[in-house]
């Protein structure tokens, strides 16, 4: 019997703010959760599972990928602002080429295939017992690739980990960001600007809204933990 074949196209879209995977056989670790993946030009798709994904992209290099979701739906897989907070995302868009670095070790472990129509990732293998499909992304046409997950949804997720419960809406109250969260300081200002260029972006990429004052409160606890990480 042939193997099945994956889509293989991991594209680059760093206006979404989570990655995604069509095939259930790119994931090591999985788990299933229903939910839906929106977008910034509408519509949404059904999210089947959520877990990690490892990609082989050289002789010795692999990408791996947390908190990836499973959308059998989607035309292909995304690499969203999540691959930007684990790497160094260098690219070129004239020629969509570029690496993606490990940040410790400064290690180049995947790169970009140039000439491309879109940012997409250059991957070695499939998983075992799997291989690599034809690519979905043509020439001739124009693409606009976007993932966003929402806040109310990821809440969901939280609380199914955190309870084994799944519900349709998180209970009020259960799960806010800490009151009277302190405003940023000047340092933390300072890294916003470096890494997200304003705070309107900063929440985006992380499925919050600027005109609440809540979400603002999770994101400034978030980009706390963020820069608390760099300097382990």
């Amino acid at each position: 019997m042939a193997n099945k074949m994956l889509c293989p196209d991991w594209v680059f879209a760093n206006g979404s703010n989570v990655c995604v995977a069509k095939d259930r056989a790119w994931f090591t670790n999985y788990t299933p959760f229903s939910s839906y993946l929106g977008s910034i030009y509408g519509g949404e798709m059904r999210i089947a599972g959520i877990g990690t994904v490892k990609i082989s992209t050289g002789p010795t290099s692999v990408l791996r990928l947390d908190s990836v979701l499973h959308v059998p739906e989607a035309m292909c897989n995304v690499l969203g602002w999540p691959l930007v907070e684990a790497y160094d995302v260098n690219v070129r868009w004239r020629s969509n080429s570029g690496t993606i670095t490990n940040k410790d070790s400064e290690e180049v472990i995947a790169c970009f295939q140039p000439g491309r129509p879109l940012m997409t990732l250059a991957v070695l293998l499939a998983p075992l017992g799997y291989s690599l499909g034809p690519s979905v992304i043509k020439k001739e046409i124009m693409y606009a690739i976007n993932a966003v997950w929402s806040h109310e949804e990821r809440k969901r997720w939280e609380w199914f980990k955190q309870t084994g419960e799944i519900v349709e809406r998180v209970p009020e109250g259960t799960m806010k960001a800490k009151a009277r969260v302190a405003e940023y300081t000047d340092k933390e200002k300072r890294w916003l600007k470096k890494h997200y260029k304003n705070e309107f972006n900063f929440l985006f990429q992380h499925g919050l809204k600027i005109k609440y004052e809540k979400e603002r409160a999770e994101g400034r606890n978030i980009l706390r933990e963020l820069m608390r990480s760099e300097e382990v």
